[in-house]
């Protein structure tokens, strides 16, 4: 008795593939490279570039019909700058600590002086 079994495998990718791959995602513009060095950055970074790949879809869809009103964004991105200012603060409060220099991103310095818009 003979059992024809038809397996299909994922083709394997290899080292060098995966080495030019990130070479030529680095070259890209607006790239960046990063090393992580713990456990928490590694989860925090791939929670950054799907948020980063959501934030893109919300500016698609903004104003869209069906898609996000310009008030919702408004929300989301307000929240998101708190997020991003609360995480600076922890950062630099932990540089502190450890005597690490950390310097506020100039991005985060305009927009932390940029005067409140009243409606």
């Amino acid at each position: 008795m003979t059992l024809n079994v038809n397996i299909s495998m994922k083709p394997y990718t290899t080292r060098e593939e995966i080495i030019e791959r990130k070479m030529s995602l680095a070259r890209e513009r607006g790239s960046r490279v990063l090393r992580i060095n713990s456990p928490l950055g590694n989860i925090m970074f791939n929670v950054l570039r799907q948020f980063d790949m959501a934030y893109g879809n919300l500016k698609g869809q903004l104003g869209e019909p069906g898609g996000i009103s310009y008030e919702e964004c408004s929300r989301f991105m307000d929240e998101a700058r708190e997020i991003t200012y609360a995480f600076s603060k922890l950062t630099k409060k932990l540089s502190r600590k450890v005597h690490h220099r950390y310097f506020i991103p100039q991005e985060l310095s305009e927009v932390l002086k940029e005067p409140e818009q009243e409606s």
